[in-house]
């Protein structure tokens, strides 16, 4: 036939704005096929971009020969509302580790979105140790770093 039904939308590629009444609703479907939108709010995904940067003055848990704890093998885990994004490179024998890690994910602002970050000590011969953790709301995070001095900093737990 020469004319589709709203029931059989048209491919994306060839879907136009404004194209008789059910191109919001192809239009909306293919977002949602794509994670442009959430499906049950009907609000547009963003992409929340997280930097590890650096770690000060954390707790030492690696015992040198002595038997002194003087350092540790520390890396973190990132999440976001308890989906595992990723995790930092190790940094061995420190206290003051760099990252400078970045990890993303697609959340829908309208909704609550908590960022955690676990500190771990790495081991090779044993479970790796906690350190702390770091949990941050990011819309709180987000109107932090829109004022003029900037940035969220918190401290291990």
């Amino acid at each position: 036939a020469a004319t589709q039904s709203a029931t059989r939308p048209r491919p994306a590629s060839t879907a136009a704005v404004g194209d008789g009444p059910s191109s919001d609703a192809r239009t909306r479907g293919v977002a949602e096929t794509l994670g442009l939108l959430d499906a049950a709010a009907g609000r547009a995904k963003e992409t929340l971009r997280i930097c590890v940067l650096r770690g000060e003055n954390l707790v030492a848990k690696d015992r040198n020969l002595l038997g002194t704890k003087t350092a540790s093998d520390p890396y973190a885990v990132v999440s976001v509302n308890g989906v595992k994004l990723g995790q930092t490179k190790t940094v061995k024998k420190t206290l003051h580790p760099e990252w400078n890690d970045f990890f993303e994910a697609s959340v829908n602002m309208g909704q609550p979105v908590e960022v955690r970050v676990k500190l771990y000590d790495r081991d090779v011969s044993s479970r790796d140790d906690a350190m702390g953790e770091v949990l941050v709301d990011a819309h709180d995070a987000c109107k932090a770093a829109a004022r003029p001095q900037g940035g969220v900093a918190r401290t291990a737990s």
